[in-house]
């Protein structure tokens, strides 16, 4: 259990999980006896060996191969690195679609920026199985997002989770950080035009492209985020609620911190540009009690101290506790639309506010919104009053 002054008790990692980390993260023997631990806490819950293990911890099985394959018993070590391998041709078939990929989204004259996964394997990791990934991640210019959409579209690419006329709405580029792709060879792909979901905001993402470095992916040249800004992408992403436990931010964050110099300066400037201090302090405060990393103390000390309102702590408490009640929906909401506004005018941010919960909603159209709202409400009143 962890926490910071700036926020409520956060569980970022469970007792058997935070093992398995260790296991994969620390020197030898510390390591090994991280593993027997980690074999030890999963009896206790009645499972046995890697079967049943949740996809997020599932994913950290290459890395704890990698670091203790040699002192690992041979039985379990067979196990471990078909594991390994599975990952390792998936990571190739990942690595081989986002090449063409690229190479399709240069044809178009349209700037990529890599993301998450891959670049994270080709620049810290170093290992094409280490970091497994579920799909790959592009960003592009926030104003060729509808753009890039559409040119996706004609060439065989589906959306979804989004309505299907939400990317026809201005205020979808606002609200929204990204879009899920998939094709029929079974491809997927997250289309970016916002590196943080926390930070919408027009113009948010210009300090990410101007300290881009280069990446090469195959024979295609592109970008990706520089150290410093992979360290809060990370830290941040992997800040809030998942279904799936996001465990693995703690592996990338430490992969980064261990291959690559950071610019403390720079991370607490963006994080205050970006308004996510609060996550990163959290989060930098965690992997420095709990892993040997070289974070300074005073870089969290600086990022606590400074002034988060009412609103942006709740909103935050939202994003990692994933609270449904009504009210914190509407805080949640409201938060959401101030950031994704933030340097418009009031009154246009008024205006739109309702845009804000046809999105969240997933609803066609905006007219849905009143009926939508009167049917919870009615729902809510029925159950209030013993009604089924």
């Amino acid at each position: 259990m962890m926490g910071t002054s700036n926020t409520a008790q956060i569980q970022f990692v469970t007792p058997v999980q935070l093992s398995l980390l260790r296991a994969g993260l620390l020197d030898a023997p510390m390591a090994a006896q991280a593993l027997k631990d980690w074999f030890a806490l999963r009896q206790e819950e009645s499972a046995c060996g890697l079967e049943g293990l949740d996809p997020g911890s599932r994913r950290l099985l290459p890395l704890v191969y990698l670091n203790l394959k040699a002192s690992v018993p041979v039985g379990l070590r067979n196990e471990m690195r078909l594991i390994h391998h599975e990952y390792w041709a998936e990571n190739q078939r990942h690595l081989y679609y986002l090449e063409n990929l690229l190479g399709w989204f240069e044809k178009n004259n349209i700037p990529t920026l890599v993301l998450k996964g891959m670049a994270l394997s080709l620049l810290h990791y170093r290992d094409m199985a280490a970091r497994p990934m579920s799909d790959v991640d592009v960003l592009v210019p926030e104003n060729r997002a509808q753009e890039a959409i559409a040119r996706l579209q004609e060439n065989g690419w589906a959306p979804f989770l989004y309505d299907p006329n939400a990317t026809k709405k201005s205020y979808f580029y606002r609200h929204t950080h990204a879009i899920p792709f998939k094709r029929s060879d079974h491809s997927t792909l997250d289309l970016h035009w916002h590196v943080l979901s926390e930070s919408t905001f027009r113009g948010a993402d210009e300090p990410f492209w101007s300290g881009s470095v280069p990446l090469v992916v195959r024979s295609i040249h592109t970008l990706t985020l520089n150290p410093t800004d992979q360290l809060i992408h990370a830290c941040v992403h992997g800040f809030r609620f998942n279904e799936i436990p996001s465990i693995r931010w703690v592996a990338d964050a430490v992969a980064i911190l261990r291959t690559a110099a950071i610019d403390w300066t720079r991370l607490v400037d963006l994080a205050k540009h970006l308004q996510v201090t609060l996550p990163l302090a959290a989060s930098l405060s965690f992997l420095r009690t709990t892993f040997p990393t070289p974070i300074p103390e005073r870089v969290i000390d600086e990022m606590n101290a400074i002034r988060v309102d009412h609103a942006e702590r709740r909103y935050f408490e939202a994003l990692v506790h994933h609270n449904a009640d009504w009210r914190e929906v509407w805080a949640y909401n409201l938060e959401r639309h101030r950031r994704a506004n933030r340097g418009r005018h009031p009154v246009f941010g008024a205006v739109t506010l309702p845009r804000q919960f046809q999105l969240h909603y997933n609803l066609p159209e905006l007219k849905s919104l009143g009926s939508f709202a009167f049917s919870r409400f009615t729902k809510r009143l029925r159950k209030k009053v013993g009604l089924s």
